[in-house]
């Protein structure tokens, strides 16, 4: 299977994106979007802060900026 959020081939068991609790992702991205949740806004790398973007406007067209004003809150 590809990966919707890096574009990468995955075979082992999906991951459930926590962006969307609908869209499968690969193992990889659902330890990044985890960690991008837990670790402090300025504390993630710009690329990504990219992924991020990326992903969530293929999933919604505003889903980011509602990330972002969560993430400028904790």
């Amino acid at each position: 299977m590809e990966c919707p959020r890096c574009n990468k081939q995955y075979t082992e068991y999906p991951a459930l994106s926590r962006r969307d609790n609908q869209t499968d992702i690969c193992s990889k991205c659902g330890q990044d979007e985890a960690m991008n949740d837990f670790m402090d806004l300025s504390s993630i790398p710009f690329a990504d802060l990219y992924a991020e973007y990326v992903f969530q406007n293929k999933i919604s067209s505003n889903h980011y900026k509602k990330w972002l004003e969560w993430k400028n809150t904790q």
